[in-house]
């Protein structure tokens, strides 16, 4: 047995960002399709081809069969290593802190697919030679289980209860990335009225972001369900989001992030009509406004975002009947929209509208037809500058 000492190899891993594909997986017959042979540890079958006792399959599918002979596999072999040699211990990744043989004996077929997966993307190595399987996994393994995006990506998709130890010690920046890719993800869901598909996959990326223990994209990932409630007119949920993204924020000091949930929590707010909510949304509309004073107004890709503080902070005040201090937020967001693009042009017809109302309910009815007046011609360019 001594003469079976595992060979660990240097794995140079390589991340890239991929687009997991639809459809039924055919992983076993990919593999085989590249030409590659996994052998089992008496070099007698063949683990991808090979028939073995029908105990293995059970109705299973080709993949989870195959996986299943390869863990029975992968276990014996780290039984039998362990009886001579002292084995050697994990120092990163998803087995990190066990040692080899026991993370051998303990592997789960997501984590089999999830080496699988990574041989199908990098394949070379694996080429024009007969491996022991457990020796190519036994290296995977012990070169910290490198998983490619499409990997982790899929895993999200089918839910962290059964994979969320593939997660555990995965680099600070491919973390990122995955999070990042599922929350676009959700975004792209929502825009398409796959709602409950979409927080579905944010309450994934919450549970990712909880067990690395990244703030930053929690606070998003909060941020965004938030914004997806309230696209559902789901007001109280989406007020909820918006405050625990809130807070994660401003334990990290991210000036730009409390004004962009400031806004869109105050814009909420507003929309429960009420003394308390309109008092609520002041507070941290007054808070994004006071960080868009470090921006300056000259700044044509953020400024009809500050336009648009200033007219929720304008509608705050106009729920609260302080129709001064509701003018002057709406002249105020106007100095913000002094561009000739359509976002500047809409925002700018929007909140002309809004000064007209202003002065309707005041009773200045030369103004109010002033701004209608305004309004409708603003209206016009943005129209134009559509086309």
């Amino acid at each position: 047995m001594k003469n079976l000492i595992l060979v660990f190899s240097l794995l140079l891993v390589s991340y890239t960002i991929t687009k997991a594909q639809g459809g039924q997986e055919h992983l076993i017959q990919d593999i085989i399709d590249l030409d590659i042979v996994m052998y089992e540890f008496f070099m007698q079958k063949n683990l991808l081809t090979d028939d073995f006792e029908d105990i293995y399959k059970g109705g299973k599918s080709e993949d989870e069969y195959r996986f299943l002979v390869m863990l029975v596999d992968a276990a014996y072999v780290a039984k039998e290593m362990r009886k001579e040699m002292e084995s050697p211990m994990t120092e990163k990744g998803r087995f990190k802190g066990k040692d080899l043989f026991t993370a051998m004996i303990i592997s789960k077929s997501k984590d089999v697919r999830s080496f699988l997966r990574y041989v199908r993307k990098y394949p070379t190595k694996y080429q024009e030679q007969k491996w022991k399987f457990a020796e190519i996994y036994a290296t995977w393994i012990n070169e910290g289980a490198p998983t490619i995006m499409e990997d982790y990506e899929m895993m999200m998709n089918e839910g962290m209860a059964s994979v969320s130890h593939c997660f555990i010690g995965i680099e600070e920046k491919v973390g990122d990335q995955v999070l990042d890719n599922a929350i676009s993800k959700a975004g792209r869901l929502a825009e398409e009225d796959k709602f409950p598909e979409a927080i579905d996959m944010l309450y994934q990326a919450r549970e990712v972001a909880e067990l690395l223990g990244n703030k930053d994209k929690l606070a998003w990932a909060h941020h965004a369900r938030g914004k997806i409630y309230l696209q559902e007119n789901q007001n109280e949920l989406a007020i909820s989001m918006f405050e625990k993204a809130m807070e994660l924020f401003h334990l990290q000091d991210n000036k730009a992030a409390i004004f962009i949930v400031g806004n869109n929590m105050g814009s909420t707010l507003n929309k429960e009509d009420s003394k308390k909510s309109y008092k609520a949304a002041e507070q941290v509309l007054l808070q994004s406004i006071e960080i868009s004073q470090q921006i300056p107004i000259d700044d044509e890709a953020v400024s009809p975002v500050i336009a648009l503080v200033h007219q929720n902070l304008g509608d705050t005040y106009m729920g609260l009947k302080d129709f001064e201090k509701a003018e002057s937020m709406y002249k105020n967001g106007l100095k913000y929209t002094q561009f000739k693009g359509a976002i500047a042009l809409k925002r700018r017809a929007t909140i002309e509208m809004k000064l007209s109302e202003l002065y309707k309910r005041t009773k200045k009815a030369n103004l109010a037809q002033e701004y209608e007046k305004k309004a409708v011609l603003t209206y016009k360019e943005y129209e134009a500058e559509l086309k």
